[in-house]
């Protein structure tokens, strides 16, 4: 049997690889050989230029004969090269016809051959002629020696001034209509596929959809950070000692190999290990020397010279708050809004006092009182034995001698609020009209006081929710697919009709204390959780609730009504309480239980399966919503019929009453998908591809359903920038992963598990070098650890997203002119303004400027800050050529008036080693010890969990830790 067009597939493009370098081997030889050819452009890739024209003849003519020499020397080198790459790729034929016919023992190289020649041949024939062209076209041009014509004979134009400058003033105006016309037609594309809507009074410029039409997810290509990638090598050193370390004693490891249902809590540190080997000693220099001294490249820009347009005016006018860009609620579109009327919208919600009530006290009091009634609580339960030594840590980060850890994920940051619009919710006319959309508010509890709270009591109420709504509970859309399945092995008779109801604002709407009778209520059912636990669960939502709080534009505000939408434990709360409602408090009263076939819910949205009529089920949404009204539910939207939209899907009736489903897809579903020129690594557009094809296979259970998303969805794909041919490839692999997936692990041959380690790092163009460094070290990881597996992880860079977005921005009181140009806060009694710096103010640090921006002040959080000896920046000043240590760059979390605060308790002579500064100004200036030698600056805000990141940049960036005080020894 003979090979089929997919076999020889490779080596037909081999083949042809091969021929068209021969091809180009013949021309370069016949070019060298002939002198006239020599002189034309017939090879442009060899044409040497200079860019400029003598005056003079004779000059432009030995110009000439020297970019002629340089010709013939050049087509040389071109022979040589062309040499070599035919003689590589004659081994790369030969090793892959060998692998072939090793592969395929029952066919013959003789007809493998005909195979390919049957293939090749018309390839072959197509590069012929074309050289024949290209020859025939260069031959009969006239080659004349190069002459240099007179000034005085040159031709002269027959049009007058004004002639040339009409002409250039029309194609100036053609030119500037025809980008006009582009510029509509790429707008009007983009708008009427929902990529991005404009419901703003602001006339956004053309180059802002572009930009913005490329994905909120997309990442613009740019160089790696030399200083970022060392900081995450160090920290995979880190891991590695710790590896190593546990490995020499597993008697200290051995508690944290049981399942801990609060491992997602786990904090880590920056310390290292009390541990050496030499191969650390190794794998560290091998890998902190390739980081060092290998050349990071600048990748090409992946934006057109309009999206950077865009960027620049769009990011100019989010600047001047003119507009305010956002991701819709659903469907991916991304929405601009004026931001007045986003603050506006924030302000109306905060202002009712239905729902929030404006606390006297500032944020930093709220924080701080929150603080302290969580810790109160946490040593509360653990003193009578509610909770462990280890459940308090992870909460609070209290050790046990009740000493705060050093850690940013124990400083919370206030919680904020800001609206997501449901632009699904409006017609095609109301967009165009510009209509503002209904929004719903997300508490962004996210690291605020309360969420480690949450997190530690939202593992307990997962597994206690899903046990009391017992066959009702939708974990997701799957879960929804595997109740249907189910239902259809014995569908009902009869008429049958297919319903949804929605809650409107569950989580606003939800009483806290008729949500604590149902936690109790539930917590009475389960038997699985300790009564101990359940106390503190029951205490610790308490408390949540007495201490929900949002925070904007330096106000504090106290939710009144509802839970916390942006809790960790919201869901299972809400979970909880709508079961409670509907089955233990509601269902005595609904005479219509009879008529409900199948009850499933999705938090606040439901799928019923209804057996009477139309009009029965209306009265049934209406008396739910009369008997609900009592404890502030209310059923809004419902749909009724043959076929409803759920979810993701669209669940219909066919002939024999069984559920079929497809995907569902929203009117104003943007179906953007990651752009295959975002700067990612490249497995990732495969995944993506997969991933979604998989998800759409899934979600059809008729074949002809199937075919048809798939189609579109290759189509929208095909858009982003996948290639067809790949997507045709993936479709046989989702299939057969949809109808024949991987069989059970249990019961097959026992594999040695392998250490796992994840070496996070930030996309760059090297990661194949760095990779292959990785590879090379496996053998030393190995003897270290054992078998290890070694996952290298690509963090996201910065995405337009990141620039465009502004939620918690918002939140914040803008930034007040600053007439004076200094980082004083002008408090009366401050005694660090005296040390601040002038913004604008030059700092040099080892022969590098550093410039004090104007944003901060005293009593900013969270900053990176720089401080520098003025004495020793008297000696620079009078020209002395010595090394001058006088720097040092540090970190806060506290306002920084108060780190000041620190370093000056510590200039004292039995606490000097207890801060660089006093190290430095006890051993050089001892006569003058004192911290008025120094200058302060603060350099930049961020957030806390990025502190030690910045920091060690800006230590690495200026040398201050071999070079400044950054590497003086600090007692803890």
């Amino acid at each position: 049997m003979g090979p089929t067009d997919n076999d020889v597939n490779e080596l037909v493009i081999l083949h042809s690889k091969y021929e068209n370098r021969m091809s180009q081997f013949d021309l370069l030889q016949l070019v060298t050989n002939n002198r006239d050819l020599c002189a034309t452009k017939i090879v442009s890739s060899v044409n040497p230029k200079i860019g400029k024209n003598y005056l003079y003849q004779d000059l432009e003519l030995r110009k000439d004969l020297i970019l002629f020499s340089a010709r013939q020397q050049l087509l040389d080198l071109s022979l040589v090269e062309a040499q070599r790459d035919i003689k590589k790729l004659e081994e790369d034929i030969s090793r892959s016809e060998h692998s072939f016919l090793v592969a395929n023992p029952d066919m013959g190289r003789r007809s493998l051959s005909d195979a390919i020649n049957k293939r090749i041949n018309p390839v072959i024939r197509s590069i012929n002629k074309k050289m024949k062209k290209k020859i025939a076209f260069f031959k009969v041009q006239p080659v004349q020696a190069p002459q240099l014509k007179l000034r005085s004979k040159r031709k002269k134009s027959k049009r007058s001034p004004e002639q040339r400058k009409s002409m250039y003033r029309r194609y100036k105006e053609n030119r500037k209509k025809r980008k006009a016309e582009f510029f509509a037609r790429k707008v009007a594309e983009i708008v009427e596929k929902k990529l991005v809507i404009n419901l703003s009074s602001v006339q956004v410029p053309e180059q802002c959809y572009l930009y913005l039409a490329k994905g909120l997810n997309f990442v613009e290509s740019n160089k790696a950070d030399r200083e970022d990638l060392l900081f995450d090598c160090q920290n995979f050193i880190r891991k590695l000692e710790w590896k190593a370390y546990f490995k020499q004693r597993p008697w200290i490891d051995s508690d944290s190999r049981e399942e801990d249902i609060h491992g997602h809590m786990r904090v880590s540190g920056t310390s290292h290990p009390d541990y050496s080997h030499p191969l650390l000693d190794q794998l560290k220099t091998r890998l902190l020397g390739w980081v060092a001294n290998t050349q990071l490249s600048t990748p090409e820009s992946n934006l057109g010279k309009d999206e950077i347009r865009g960027r620049k005016l769009l990011l100019q006018l989010i600047k001047e708050e003119r507009v305010f860009v956002t991701k819709a609620d659903k469907g991916g579109a991304t929405l601009i809004l004026d931001y007045d009327v986003v603050v506006n919208t924030i302000k109306e919600e905060i202002s009712d006092t239905r729902k929030y009530t404006k606390l006297d006290s500032t944020i930093e009091d709220y924080m701080e009182n929150t603080r302290t009634e969580i810790v109160k609580e946490v040593l509360a339960q653990e003193h009578i034995g509610h909770i462990t030594s280890k459940d308090k840590t992870i909460i609070t980060g209290l050790n046990t001698d009740n000493n705060m850890k050093h850690s940013p994920d124990y400083r919370p940051v206030p919680p904020k609020i800001w609206p997501l619009f449901k632009v699904h919710k409006l017609s095609e006319e109301q967009i165009r009209n510009k209509v503002v959309p209904p929004q719903r508010f997300i508490n962004a509890a996210k690291h605020g006081p309360l969420y480690r709270l949450g997190q530690w009591s939202s593992p307990h109420l997962t597994k206690i929710s899903q046990d009391y709504c017992g066959d009702e509970f939708l974990l997701d859309t799957p879960h929804l697919m595997r109740k249907i399945e189910q239902h259809n092995s014995s569908p009902p008779r009869g008429n049958t009709l297919l319903a949804t109801l929605d809650v409107e604002a569950l989580y606003p709407s939800i009483n806290p204390r008729l949500a604590l009778e149902a936690m109790a209520d539930a917590f009475e059912s389960d038997r699985t959780t300790s009564e101990r636990t359940k106390d503190a669960l029951l205490n610790f939502t308490k408390l949540s609730f007495n201490h929900s709080c949002v925070t904007f534009r330096d106000n504090c505000y106290k939710s009144e009504k509802g839970i916390p939408t942006g809790g960790c434990d919201s869901r299972q709360i809400a979970d909880l309480f709508l079961h409670w409602l509907m089955h233990k408090k509601l269902r005595n009263d609904l005479p219509w239980d009879s008529l409900i076939e199948l009850f499933l819910r999705y938090i606040d949205d439901c799928f019923i399966i209804w057996k009477g009529t139309a009009r029965q089920f209306d009265s049934f949404v209406q008396k739910l919503n009369q008997l609900a009204a009592e404890y502030g539910i209310r059923f809004g939207s419902w749909e009724l019929g043959k076929e409803v939209n759920f979810l993701d899907i669209t669940l219909y009736l066919d002939t024999t009453n069984k559920i079929q489903y497809k995907l569902y897809t929203k009117p104003t579903d943007a179906r953007n998908f990651l752009r295959t020129d975002s700067f990612h690594p490249k497995h990732v557009f495969n995944s993506v591809a997969f991933s979604q094809m998989l998800r759409i296979a899934n979600r059809n259970s008729r074949e002809d359903t199937r075919q048809a998303d798939l189609q579109q969805l290759k189509s929208d794909l095909r858009r982003s920038g996948h290639d067809s041919a790949k997507l045709n490839a993936l479709e046989p692999k989702v299939l057969e992963k949809l109808f024949n997936p991987p069989p059970n692990s249990e019961g097959s041959v026992h594999v040695p598990q392998k250490t796992s380690m994840v070496f996070s790092v930030q996309h760059l163009s090297e990661m194949p070098q760095l990779k292959s460094v990785l590879k090379e070290l496996e053998p030393d990881i190995e003897a270290l650890l054992g078998p290890t597996q070694i996952t290298v992880a690509s963090k996201k860079g910065c995405s337009i997203g990141n620039r465009v977005l502004r939620n918690s921005a918002i939140c914040r009181t803008p930034a007040e002119n600053n007439s004076e140009w200094t980082q004083k806060c002008n408090a009366p009694r401050c005694r660090t303004c005296r040390h601040m710096c002038r913004a604008g103010e030059e700092f040099v640090v080892n022969g590098q400027k550093l410039v004090v921006p104007i944003r901060y002040n005293c009593k900013s959080k969270n900053v990176i800050y720089v401080a520098q000896c003025k004495l020793c920046n008297l000696i620079k000043e009078e020209g002395y050529e010595i090394v001058v240590e006088d720097t040092y760059f540090g970190q806060t979390m506290q306002n920084f008036h108060k780190r000041v605060n620190g370093h000056r308790a510590c200039f004292k002579v039995e606490d000097r080693n207890k801060s660089a500064l006093s190290i430095h100004a006890y051993e050089h200036h001892s006569d003058i010890f004192t911290i008025d030698n120094y200058k302060f600056a603060i350099l930049k805000e961020c957030n806390p969990r990025g502190l030690n990141r910045e920091e060690f940049r800006y230590i690495e960036k200026y040398r201050t830790n071999c070079l400044g005080l950054n590497r003086c020894k600090v007692e803890r």
